[in-house]
């Protein structure tokens, strides 16, 4: 049977719905005579939602083809910059020694 699955939230991005869409195009694809299709949105590797671990546990039965969401969707897309995320990590560890340091005086 030919079964073309649409879904915005792939198994690309790391959220509830798209690990239930992960599960049941798996599911889908352990029967002999399916040939899935998934259509999707590309969710850039520089996204806060994108998942490389999720996406590989995704049947390689399972065949994609990915859009572009457009130029509006790239541009409101959350991105990660490794950067802010080291400084703020480093910024908040110095916070909690000096909260300790002053806990600890009294």
């Amino acid at each position: 049977m030919k079964i073309l699955f649409i879904a915005c939230y792939s198994p690309l991005i790391n959220n509830s719905a798209s690990i239930e869409t992960l599960q049941y195009l798996n599911n889908l694809a352990r029967i002999e005579d399916n040939n899935i299709h998934l259509l999707t949105v590309n969710f850039p590797s520089n996204s806060i939602y994108y998942d490389e671990y999720i996406f590989n546990m995704l049947d390689k039965k399972i065949n994609l083809h990915i859009i572009s969401g457009g130029k509006l969707f790239e541009a409101i897309m959350p991105k990660k910059y490794k950067e802010m995320s080291e400084t703020n990590t480093t910024i908040g560890k110095v916070k909690i020694k000096s909260a300790l340091r002053t806990v600890k005086k009294y």
